[in-house]
């Protein structure tokens, strides 16, 4: 062998070598990654336009045990779900498109009874909330008192209201003589009516979220009074959501005056 092919060989060997030792090198991190538990995202809550073309759809889709949450177009309707809700539908052979997506945390904290439904106290410290986040839109008027509290009875109620509109000084008073027309939703009349005050709880966060934001929503609230009751019976509510997840079967108000007729005595 020659001397120039001998060197040839040398820098082959050379070169295989360094390429061995760099393959090692590159694989060795995927060897650990391998090991390493995968990390699976958290699902998120989404708000889907389901599509309906006949009303055989809309039949089928309402009926079908989907979270439907209002129709908003002509041709589709609002659902509640997450990723695998969105294939199922689609696999009955929807066509789906997502809305927006949630906040999950923001939205299903703090619930606390029944699975989910939100006591008394957290309606008050809601509108409170909403009036101290928006002075120049909200304020929370007590506009009388509840039957346990006029007769000095435990657990008695303020009764409130939460007046939005874009303020002016006079606005949102207790005055029939107002100037701009209102609007008044009064929700949870009856103690058992527990889904009503989750809506005028949305009710309130859309109106106030999408002012300056939705054109609609701004001239409503500069030209208009929307008043919202949450719970226009805090009393029997209070005694409801005493039962936790089996709420108690109350529902009047807390007036015991000709008898007891609630669940528990």
């Amino acid at each position: 062998m020659t001397r120039v092919k001998r060197s040839a060989l040398v820098m082959c060997l050379a070169a295989l070598a360094v390429g061995f030792a760099l393959l090692a090198i590159v694989r060795a991190p995927t060897t650990i990654a391998a090991s390493e538990p995968e990390v699976t995202p958290a699902p998120r809550l989404v708000v889907l336009r389901v599509y309906v073309r006949s009303l055989d759809d809309a039949a089928r889709l309402t009926s079908g045990g989907w979270d439907v949450l209002e129709a908003r177009g002509p041709d589709y309707l609002l659902v509640m779900g997450d990723d695998v809700v969105m294939r199922r539908l689609r696999a009955q052979g929807f066509d789906v498109a997502i809305d927006h997506v949630l906040d999950a945390a923001a939205e299903i904290s703090p619930f606390s009874y029944y699975g989910g439904y939100r006591s008394v106290a957290e309606h008050d410290q809601h509108m409170d909330g909403i009036a101290a986040a928006h002075p120049d839109l909200a304020v929370v008027v007590d506009y009388g008192d509840s039957w346990r509290k006029v007769n000095s009875r435990p657990d008695g109620h303020d009764l409130k209201a939460i007046c939005i509109t874009k303020l002016r000084p006079g606005d949102c008073a207790l005055d029939p003589e107002a100037d701009k027309p209102r609007f008044l939703l009064i929700a949870a009349v009856h103690a058992r009516e527990l889904s009503t005050a989750e809506l005028a709880w949305r009710w309130i966060d859309y109106l106030v979220d999408n002012y300056d934001v939705d054109p609609d929503v701004t001239m409503l609230l500069d030209y208009n009074e929307m008043w919202i009751i949450p719970v226009a019976n805090p009393d029997g509510r209070h005694i409801v959501e005493q039962g936790g997840n089996s709420p108690y079967l109350q529902r009047k108000n807390a007036n015991d005056s000709l008898g007891n007729c609630s669940d528990p005595p």
